[in-house]
């Protein structure tokens, strides 16, 4: 309450001690007041388009995340888990891609990365190295599912472990 007192009391002594001039003089001081919280409000309108603006940029031109696993552990040849799904829109499959965390010792490592059971090409990892790649022109649709077979592995004790394998799209 003592605040709206203040304001009366300033405001009467302007009326009854300048007249229009008192007048004008809180006029104006409203009026700074109010074009203040109006660039208040502008320049912090500014200021959060400015902040968002990089980040939607980046979710409006940002390309589909590849598609992959983890296979963990000592490697061995066959079918393995898990059946990884593709929920989004169509995509082109550029390039598939595979890392081992130690590498296979004595012969390559092939990896046949699977789309719904069907070969979508063979990664092959040379003995001593921990990274293939292989280039694919594949569409993947809603719903497909992947997995990957094994089909070589290096020889005992550096078969090869922790497979990591992506479809890439382009």
């Amino acid at each position: 309450m003592r605040d709206i007192r203040d304001i009366v009391n300033i405001f009467l002594r302007l009326l009854s001690g300048t007249g229009v001039i008192g007048i004008i003089t809180l006029f104006g001081a409203f009026l700074l007041d109010w074009l203040n919280a109006f660039w208040f409000v502008i320049w912090t309108i500014i200021a959060v388009i400015v902040a968002v603006s990089p980040w939607f940029i980046w979710w409006r031109t940002r390309s589909p995340r590849g598609i992959g696993a983890l296979y963990p552990g000592v490697l061995s040849t066959g079918v393995k888990p898990p059946q990884v799904p593709y929920k989004g829109n169509a995509l082109t499959a550029t390039e598939l891609y595979c890392r081992v965390t130690i590498a296979p010792y004595g012969q390559d490592l092939m990896i046949e990365i699977r789309r719904n059971g069907t070969p979508l090409g063979t990664v092959t990892i040379a003995a001593g190295a921990q990274t293939g790649t292989t280039p694919v022109s594949q569409t993947i649709s809603d719903g497909d599912y992947f997995d990957i077979n094994i089909t070589q592995v290096g020889t005992s004790p550096n078969e090869g472990s922790d497979l990591v394998w992506l479809v890439v799209p382009g």
